[in-house]
């Protein structure tokens, strides 16, 4: 982050490492800087005030145990900047005596923290985003028995932070979050130190031995990784040191993946084991005109894996001159597993809620004449895919998406011309030979994208690698006897 002109909220900012580091920072030629703290440090203010007359710097009083001092003094910091760029939840407490309050200090107060100033950052909710730097320690990153609710508390804030800065949480929000990990600093948290540890055994030769850097050296190294950090990293500020953490995956959720279709492609179905082996993948036959192999596949399903969070119901079939079977794949196919998943997804039925994805087409939102049985069929999924998003089904815990692929180089439409109703001349407007297509891929990774990001209720429409969210206008509103 480059931070010349940035607003900048330091929580603890009049702390060892605190104050170093907001000395730091204002050498970057900030916009503004608020400092929230339990306690003002009038001499320290004032220093900065007059050095840096080109930079709003203030103080805001602030319990970090009480969550509405941190939403006042936000809100507060909010009115008096309009935004922020940064925030440094820098407050700490090593004490194990004091069980509650390390807790309430180092992790809940961090967690709070981050949360309200979300609300103000979020790009989704009209912030600006920016970025989160939360400080842990070299105990957040390894087990230290003499410090162990310390530890416990640090721990916390290295994952709470970690999980905030889960990829699709960034491309929504636009706030990266970033941990910072110091070892042994020369400041007041560590005076007395003997005194504040779990249980009052002889301090270790190691404790009292061990090596410590100046806070002022630990701030330009903080200041440094402000600059440079990208999402989602960490950073261990050691004896004068800078270094990237790595963590090890210690734990792979086991994911699920149930391929139901007409035919098995035992080829592709291996190929898949094969490259994700930590995923449990299996093929179901299903006819989806036969409602009876729609739920017994869903019934397979559901106790090999025990609930479902995603059903994609991607299954299609374009060849005007066969009716019944276009309306029964495409239309009441879609409709038959839709509403048996949700006998199995439904929360007020005891499932755990989730999502279900169905592939209409640009063909189910514009009338298309060449394949006008098809259109119809599509146009009926993209309706009553909007219609289960409704508030009628809200208590399903179940939302639903609609995505609508413009031409996609699939076998679908190979010699599309020999199965219209009608064999006129197609006009060069209608001619799917001249019109431009999509890669499979390309449709594949936006309709990934759609997952990750879509709403209930949303539409999208992907066509020739673009993603776009559709806007429907309102058609009829009832009247309503007075």
């Amino acid at each position: 982050m480059d931070l010349a002109g940035k607003n900048v909220v330091y929580l603890g900012g009049f702390g060892g490492i605190g104050q170093k580091t907001c000395s730091e920072l204002l050498e970057r030629q900030l916009q503004a800087l608020a400092i929230f703290d339990l306690t003002l440090n009038e001499e320290i203010l004032t220093t900065w005030q007059s050095k840096f007359p080109n930079t709003k710097i203030f103080y805001l009083k602030v319990d970090i145990t009480q969550r509405s001092d941190i939403e006042a003094a936000y809100k507060e910091a909010v009115e008096r900047l309009g935004h922020l760029d940064l925030v440094v939840n820098g407050m700490g407490l090593m004490d194990d005596r004091h069980i509650d309050l390390t807790i309430q200090i180092n992790l809940m107060g961090v967690i709070n923290s981050c949360l309200i100033a979300l609300e103000y950052m979020d790009k989704s909710k009209g912030g600006k985003g920016g970025m989160i730097v939360n400080i842990s320690s070299v105990a957040g990153i390894q087990p230290t028995p003499l410090m162990s609710v310390y530890s416990a508390a640090k721990h916390g804030v290295t994952t709470f932070t970690r999980c905030l800065a889960h990829p699709p949480y960034f491309d929504i929000m636009g706030v990266a979050f970033v941990t910072i990990c110091p070892g042994f600093t020369e400041t007041p948290l560590l005076n007395d130190l003997a005194d504040k540890i779990t249980f009052k055994f002889e301090t270790p030769m190691a404790l009292r031995k061990a090596k410590r850097q100046p806070p002022q050296v630990c701030a330009e190294n903080f200041v440094k990784v402000i600059e440079k950090a990208q999402n989602g990293t960490a950073w261990l500020l050691d004896v004068g040191e800078i270094k990237e953490i790595e963590f090890p995956v210690m734990w792979i959720p086991q994911l699920a993946l149930a391929v139901f279709d007409l035919t098995l492609n035992e080829k592709i179905l291996t190929q898949w084991q094969l490259k994700y082996p930590n995923t449990k993948i299996f093929y179901q036959k299903v006819d989806i005109t036969e409602k009876s192999q729609i739920e017994e596949a869903y019934k397979v399903a559901k106790e090999r894996l025990g609930h479902f969070d995603l059903v994609i119901n991607g299954m299609g079939f374009l060849d005007d001159r066969r009716i019944v079977l276009t309306l029964q794949i495409n239309l009441l196919g879609v409709i038959n597993s839709c509403l048996i998943a949700l006998e199995h997804m439904d929360k007020s039925k005891g499932g755990r809620g989730g999502m279900i994805v169905n592939i209409s087409s640009v063909a189910g939102i514009e009338p298309t004449p060449i394949m006008s049985v098809y259109s119809a069929s599509k146009h009926g999924v993209t309706a009553f895919t909007r219609c289960l998003a409704g508030p009628f089904f809200a208590s399903s815990g179940v939302s639903f998406v609609t995505v609508c692929p413009g031409m996609t180089a699939t076998t679908l439409i190979d010699n599309m011309q020999d199965r219209t109703i009608y064999k006129f001349d197609i006009p060069a407007e209608l001619d799917a030979n001249k019109m431009k297509r999509q890669s499979v891929q390309v449709c594949a990774e936006n309709i990934i994208k759609v997952v990750q990001q879509a709403k209930n209720g949303s539409a999208w429409l992907l066509d020739v690698g673009e993603l776009k969210e559709i806007e429907f206008p309102v058609m009829w509103i009832p009247p309503m006897e007075s």
